[in-house]
């Protein structure tokens, strides 16, 4: 009897459970349905667990981490850390006196629209001060803003606190890990949300500053998937011709902590940007500085001497300023992939380099070249995580060595590049297999948590939300065979197998149909078109041009297929589809 009325309270609790969730789904109240889910599954986020050889308080961790992260942003080499100072300075001296600027003035509207600009829930920094004090206080408080913020440009300082992050260590692995180390951790910073008001009042000051076509990240409209597809229309453009293709996967070792700060403020002179706001980013590199927080503690202020603050609004713009130097020099090489002229031998997205020729000699060079100019930018290549791979007919034959400094870069049959596995082969293709398996282990998690019998309404939500976007990403800009898709295809309808105890296929397109899902192959097309779509409204394809064959061909396939217009909205993309789903039932 014990047992039974064990299980019985257990299956009552899991079904009350089950329809909080529910009522929580149809009440639009994704609030109150995360704080459920947080509340019974999520483990107290508690640092108590991990060990640190020889230390024993929270407060010697968090000191023991803040070391870590001062010698992580402090410069490769101090000499050259002092020769880019002191050349900064002396262009300072010069600019003074032969150049006149305009006088900086924000406006009230700036200020408002910075503040409305700026997400609701943010994380507020050391001051505790939250966007949500300045959106619902006094419009008096615009007008002090402006007034205050006037006076940093006009003495072209900022308030010290304006330049102490507090520093939250992530752990990078997953698992049960205890005993640790400063590796083992990333930093998350906070910032005053203050700073980030006023950044985002300077950054149209910033205009003058442009990066290269080949850098896809910071960039309004473009994402990893531009950068992938880039890369596989240029291999395939020469896998075409009969030539292999060579790539070589660069890490720069800690490029965004490393950067210099004098080469920042020396490249926004060299681009003519106001004096004002020169001096104002030269003070505000000076004061940063950050604290680590470790449970309840807080190491002592460390100061900053390199790299761009992370959390700041104008960090993407300045470092991907800086490190775009390095695209313009590997152009001006000439080695490496052309195409009429036009450069394809290397890729940024953020720091993720990629470096393309047909021939190996010329990948040398690319990479030796690559080196120098890194040094010249106080950056350094990490050998250990740099990687090269072949794809083309010759794809198996034994190659050259590439080294840099006489250390080797492995040649490897497959790599990961922004988030997808490049397979080393006769053509582009890709591995699936890390997908999947992280798929399958978030839909588990899921099951797992919510019971044998969940809520249909419930599991499917967070299957949407969390699990298909894992199994989804990167489909939309690389190719699939009908092997893998058969494959993936397994694997999504994998919980429709579990919910509706069937693994008839007709019958699970039929619950999919009544669920509101698309059936994996509909799902990829949706997206592959409106990827697509986005690039003829944005870069253009041209039918006369051989780069962009592979992505006329899938355009043209999803267009007869689903009878769709490249002028078509999603909505009206997406209605066309179910009805080809719809009717396909029938």
């Amino acid at each position: 009897m014990f047992q039974i009325s064990c299980s019985k309270k257990k299956m009552f609790s899991n079904s009350s459970f089950n329809d909080n969730l529910l009522n929580s789904l149809n009440n639009a109240n994704s609030h109150k349905f995360w704080q459920l889910w947080k509340a019974n599954f999520n483990k107290a986020d508690n640092n108590s667990r991990f060990k640190f050889q020889d230390l024993k308080t929270d407060f010697e961790i968090a000191n023991y981490l803040a070391d870590s992260q001062k010698a992580s942003c402090s410069p490769n080499s101090s000499e050259l850390n002092s020769k880019l100072q002191q050349n900064y300075f002396s262009n300072k001296a010069t600019r003074n006196g032969l150049r006149h600027f305009d006088h900086i003035t924000l406006s009230t509207f700036a200020i408002d629209k910075a503040i409305s600009d700026t997400q609701s829930n943010t994380a507020s920094g050391a001051d505790n001060i939250c966007i949500e004090h300045l959106k619902l206080a006094h419009p008096s408080v615009i007008l002090i803003l402006k007034n205050i913020f006037n006076i940093f440009l006009s003495i072209g300082e900022v308030p010290t606190d304006f330049g102490v992050g507090i520093v939250i260590p992530i752990p990078k692995f997953k698992g049960s890990k205890v005993n640790v180390s400063a590796d083992d951790f990333r930093g998350i910073t906070l910032n005053s949300i203050l700073s980030k008001i006023f950044e985002r009042c300077i950054l149209p000051f910033f205009n003058v500053l442009s990066t290269s076509s080949r850098q896809f990240g910071f960039k309004k409209g473009l994402s990893c998937m531009h950068a992938i597809n880039t890369v596989k229309n240029t291999i395939q453009f020469f896998n075409k011709k009969g030539n292999s293709v060579n790539l070589g996967l660069i890490d720069v070792r800690k490029a965004f902590d490393k950067v210099s700060v004098w080469g920042i403020l020396i490249l926004l002179q060299n681009n003519d940007v106001n004096s004002s706001i020169i001096d104002v980013m030269e003070h505000w590199f000076r004061v940063s500085v950050a604290r680590v927080k470790w449970n309840d503690a807080f190491s002592m202020p460390i100061a900053l001497s390199a790299g761009v603050r992370q959390g700041s609004i104008l960090s993407p713009l300045l470092f991907s300023v800086y490190i775009n130097i390095l695209l313009i020099e590997l152009e001006k090489t000439k080695l490496g992939c052309f195409i009429n002229g036009r450069c394809f031998n290397s890729f940024l997205y953020a720091d993720d380099l990629l470096l393309l020729s047909i021939s190996v000699v010329d990948l040398q060079l690319l990479v030796d070249k690559c080196s120098e100019v890194l040094l010249s930018l106080d950056l350094q290549v990490n050998i250990k995580k740099s990687m090269c791979l072949r794809i083309g007919k010759r794809f198996k034959s034994q190659c050259k060595c590439i080294s840099i400094n006489d250390q080797a870069i492995e040649w490897v049959s497959e790599a990961k590049y922004l988030g997808v596995t490049l397979k080393s082969g006769l053509n582009f293709s890709c591995d699936w297999h890390a997908s999947k398996r992280q798929f399958f282990k978030a839909v588990n998690s899921i099951l797992g948590a919510l019971g044998p019998n969940p809520t249909i309404q419930v599991a499917l939500s967070l299957f949407r939300s969390n699990c298909v976007p894992i199994l989804t990403y990167g489909l939309a800009a690389a190719p699939l065979s009908k092997a893998e898709l058969q494959s993936l295809t397994f694997a999504y309808n994998n919980i429709f197998y579990k919910l509706f105890k069937t693994s008839n296929s007709d019958t699970i397109e039929q619950c999919q149909f009544f669920c509101g899902f698309l059936p994996l192959y509909a799902e990829v097309d949706y997206w592959k078109f409106c990827f697509l779509q986005s690039s003829c409204k944005g870069m253009g394809l041209n039918r006369a041009n051989e780069f962009n064959c592979s992505d006329l061909a899938d355009l043209d396939r999803i267009t007869c297929k689903y009878n769709l217009t490249i002028f078509d909205s999603k909505p009206c993309i997406k209605y066309k589809i179910w009805n080809y789903f719809e009717n396909s039932l029938t």
